[in-house]
């Protein structure tokens, strides 16, 4: 078994101006250090085996602040841990986006999402079965993650606040799933 703690980053500049920040890096505010700071106190007496960040820069700042609380890991970067990629309205307000009847070609779908968190889930259960783990990541693929380890609608998965950070067990590599419903490309504040 895989003992998974999942973290989405702090608050960002662009998560306040409500901006598609995407894959882009991202500026943590003053309440996201904070919530950082938070949740590294949290952590600080939990041991991991292994601490794996999201390479953007929001995240990677969220995972260097939790480390700062006595944990001597070295952060692994894995890029299946990035957020949705928002292609061409990578930058545009949620508002924008909202407005278009469908989303653009060059946006990444929740199918895509959905089976980037199935294989991020199955790399790490292939690499740290038995351990304990540290995932920070993003508020999109954080919930396709769990939609993919508990095998219900990413929609059915509640939003992770900014330095929020969820427990989770996987006890086996998970299998692709056609018959997973994926409800609308929505855009959410994730």
């Amino acid at each position: 078994m895989l003992t998974m703690y999942l973290a989405r980053h702090g608050e960002t500049e662009e998560n306040r101006a409500q901006v598609l920040q995407g894959q882009t890096g991202g500026h943590l505010t003053q309440l996201g250090i904070s919530q950082a700071h938070r949740l590294g106190e949290k952590l600080k007496n939990e041991f991991f085996d292994a601490v794996v960040s999201s390479p953007l820069k929001r995240a990677v700042d969220t995972t260097r602040i939790i480390l700062s609380y006595g944990h001597e890991n070295k952060i692994e970067l894995c890029d299946l841990l990035k957020e949705r990629d928002w292609g061409e309205f990578t930058l545009h307000t949620y508002a924008e986006a909202r407005k278009l009847e469908k989303l653009p070609d060059s946006v990444e779908t929740i199918k895509q999402g959905m089976e980037r968190g199935r294989q991020f889930a199955n790399l790490m259960f292939r690499k740290y079965n038995g351990k304990k783990i540290l995932c920070v990541g993003h508020g999109f693929i954080n919930r396709c993650i769990l939609s993919m380890i508990y095998g219900v609608d990413k929609n059915e998965i509640p939003r992770m606040e900014n330095a929020e950070c969820r427990i989770v067990e996987v006890y086996s590599e998970i299998a692709p799933n056609n018959d997973l419903q994926y409800s609308g490309d929505e855009v959410s504040a994730d």
